[in-house]
């Protein structure tokens, strides 16, 4: 859709500016056609003034008008390219303002760490790269057990990512959602297998981390959808202005991001991630091969 609407404008901006230019160009042509025009010259070689009001007529009605519509379309055009800088002048103040609100959210995270023994708070991007270790503790879960039950080929890379980023994003729950209905043996395995790792580990994965994350994502979104939507912005521009985000991004937050993405409740950034590039720092072999540290 906004790629559509984008066309649309380029196209009206098109039209707008050439036919300015043709019409100007008319004028000129038509302006020394009229005014060297033998047929207003005596054979004495001066101007004949009886034919003044033919003259004037011819000269006002081809030469005034099209050099008026000339006038009015390069005035429509300064226009459309004055509206569309100050567009894109507000596009770039909210983009900003979102960017400054995805800091704020970043450093505003605050959790407990998964591992009871380390009894502290972590902040910022010490809190997601706990988020991050303890999701991949979570995938590592889910992919032993699957071993185990010789199980592996109806589960896909895409659906452990959402069971497991649904273990750390929740907490411990009491029913997995996943896309396919799974064995209950296998689903009450999980849950023993979470039970015991938390004792034998003494780790929290009870802890929920949806309250800091789904603010952090939602905002990050926001700030990449205002630039997405915009018609006023080249794809080249858009790609620079998301480029910005994503060099902020540490590899533990496109590591995140890339599990989110496959999952049910984060698949609408996997056009954007694709797109812009959002994870192009993250290497295939730290999502598909998790080290596994149970």
């Amino acid at each position: 859709m906004a790629r559509n609407s984008r066309l649309k404008y380029v196209i009206f901006q098109s039209v707008l500016k050439y036919s300015s230019f043709v019409f100007l160009f008319l004028t000129i042509i038509l302006y020394f056609l009229i005014i060297f025009n033998k047929s207003f010259i005596t054979f004495s070689g001066k101007f004949d003034f009886e034919l003044i009001p033919i003259f004037s007529s011819l000269f006002s009605g081809l030469v005034g008008t099209t050099g008026t519509i000339a006038s009015a379309l390069f005035v429509a055009t300064v226009f459309v390219n004055q509206r569309s800088s100050q567009e894109i002048e507000k596009i770039e103040t909210l983009y900003f303002k979102l960017l400054d609100f995805h800091r704020d959210n970043l450093n505003r995270i605050k959790i407990s760490n998964y591992e009871r023994s380390k009894n502290k708070k972590l902040v910022g991007t010490a809190a997601l790269a706990n988020m991050k270790e303890q999701l991949e503790n979570c995938i590592s879960l889910l992919t032993r057990n699957i071993d185990y039950l010789f199980i592996k080929e109806k589960l896909s890379d895409q659906i452990i990512y959402d069971i497991g980023f649904q273990l750390m994003y929740f907490g411990r729950i009491t029913k997995i959602d996943s896309q396919i209905k799974l064995d209950d043996q296998f689903e009450s395995r999980i849950m023993h297998e979470i039970t015991r790792y938390e004792q034998e580990y003494n780790w929290d994965l009870s802890r929920s981390c949806s309250a800091s994350l789904g603010s952090y994502f939602r905002n990050m979104y926001e700030a990449v959808n205002v630039i997405e939507q915009s018609e006023y912005l080249s794809e080249g521009e858009k790609s620079e202005y998301v480029n910005i985000l994503r060099t902020q991004l540490s590899i533990d937050e496109q590591i995140l991001l890339f599990y989110y993405s496959n999952t049910d409740i984060g698949q609408n950034w996997k056009n954007i991630i694709n797109k812009y590039n959002l994870s192009s720092e993250v290497q295939y072999s730290q999502l598909r091969h998790i080290k596994i540290i149970l």
